[in-house]
């Protein structure tokens, strides 16, 4: 993905700094664990008894022998499993979505831009509520950091971020003395 910005620069995901992997987004601590889906039950159900019966059989053939099992079920027992686990991730989304409107309800209002950062890369929130990299060109979520005031998505955004405006600083006081 490349961005064009006013420097006339290409900034692309290749061009970056380090080596370094960008964060993962950090899971909410308050948010209760999302359940499991109706063939993940099925398989922690059964794959203990295979392994019993077949204790040299590795994770492969163990993961072959329930989906085999699996596709094999008749139709009201696979129903039960798919109406348990959509009773569970309905109950569940319920009740992610009353702490997201709590949080929101109690939360401080979210700081949508920083002084140097230019009109295009604006702080984004998306409909979740979730706060987006500033960096030009990313829309990964940001990660949770103090020294970056949670506007970053790695440290990579944070480098390139800062090239651009210093780039752009000096570009500005170029142009005013000329």
């Amino acid at each position: 993905m490349a961005v064009q910005n006013s420097t006339e620069e290409v900034f692309t995901v290749t061009n970056q700094l380090s080596k370094e992997t960008p964060q993962e987004e950090r899971k909410d601590p308050v948010l209760p664990e999302k359940p499991m889906t109706a063939y993940l039950r099925f398989w922690k159900e059964h794959q203990g008894n295979i392994r019993q019966q077949s204790p040299d059989m590795g994770l492969e053939e163990v993961n072959r022998v329930v989906n085999h099992m699996w596709s094999a079920l008749d139709h009201d027992t696979r129903n039960a499993y798919e109406e348990k686990c959509n009773a569970e991730m309905k109950a569940w989304e319920e009740e992610v979505a009353r702490i997201r409107a709590a949080a929101t309800s109690t939360a401080a209002p979210v700081k949508t831009q920083v002084a140097s950062t230019p009109p295009s890369a604006q702080t984004n929130i998306n409909p979740q509520g979730t706060v987006t990299c500033i960096r030009l060109g990313c829309n990964k979520p940001s990660v949770r950091n103090i020294e970056w005031e949670d506007e970053y998505c790695s440290n990579q955004c944070v480098v390139l971020h800062c090239d651009y405006v210093f780039r752009e600083w000096v570009r500005d006081q170029s142009s005013k003395i000329a």
